[in-house]
């Protein structure tokens, strides 16, 4: 039954088509619909890693807008479904990168760091390889420098990510030591007319915020930054739109005034 008192928008979600989820694409539309979702973009993984084998962060491109084509016409009185992607961004790998978004007519690109020197934060355990600061400064550092060689993705995806895969939440630096970095990333994309998104997934992951800190997103806003969306980086269908209310109280009391969604890669603002 559809919950008419909240009407949400999801903009980070993923299917059977990214490695780490096993969700079945039909389940994605039954449950956005039955929560109250009226706007929904797919956003599976794509990560180009310099060595190419095994990769399980790709997909078939093909069978992904003949699948999703499909649903958008079967749901269109229901539910807007974009098709887009999340690009792992790393510094070897940008022109490529820019070149594959170009190629294909998604609607919405999320650009996310990953993996970092090469190797995945969660998978090659990242983290143990440095003392905590010195591996977030690799990591801002690679974000930087991807945001500025980088130009086709809309959104720079879950910022302070990395915080998630700490052991020990109470390891992780404070994020003040990072911040001429951020702010130097904040202001790449405001100049380029891109965005950031507030992702709700840090709540699920033991993290006492959402990525990013709220004091990021109001960094980006004072900076002049106006482009932002809401996701829950759901890879469960259960998980689509979770925490929306809380992202949306966290945005509307910055300042944003609207949401910005994507179609044909061109930035519309819609309301919460």
């Amino acid at each position: 039954m559809i919950n008419k008192g909240v009407f949400m928008k999801e903009f980070h979600c993923h299917s059977f088509f990214s490695g780490d989820s096993e969700e079945e694409p039909r389940r994605i539309c039954e449950t956005a619909i039955k929560k109250g979702i009226t706007y929904l973009t797919i956003t599976d993984h794509i990560d180009h890693y310099p060595i190419p084998s095994p990769n399980i962060f790709t997909f078939d491109v093909e069978k992904y807008f003949t699948l999703w084509k499909d649903l958008q016409k079967e749901y269109e009185k229901d539910l807007n479904i974009g098709i887009g992607v999340e690009i792992g961004l790393q510094p070897s790998m940008c022109e490529e990168n820019d070149d594959f978004i170009e190629k294909y007519p998604f609607d919405f690109v999320i650009g996310s760091i990953h993996a970092v020197e090469g190797k995945d934060i969660y998978l090659d355990r990242f983290l143990e390889q440095y003392p905590p600061v010195e591996a977030l400064h690799h990591y801002y550092d690679d974000m930087l420098y991807c945001v500025k060689h980088t130009k086709n993705f809309h959104i720079l995806g879950h910022i302070d990510y990395i915080d998630r895969y700490f052991k020990d939440k109470k390891d992780v630096p404070d994020y003040k030591i990072f911040m001429p970095k951020i702010k130097e990333i904040l202001q790449e994309l405001i100049q380029t007319q891109r965005g950031i998104e507030c992702n709700t997934a840090g709540l699920r992951k033991g993290l006492d915020h959402m990525n990013p800190k709220p004091s990021i997103i109001q960094s980006y806003y004072d900076l002049g930054g106006r482009i932002i969306t809401i996701g829950a980086d759901a890879h469960f269908a259960k998980d689509l739109g979770a925490d929306y209310k809380k992202a949306v109280e966290i945005v509307k009391e910055i300042g944003f005034k609207k949401l910005s969604y994507f179609k044909n890669k061109e930035e519309e603002k819609i309301d919460f």
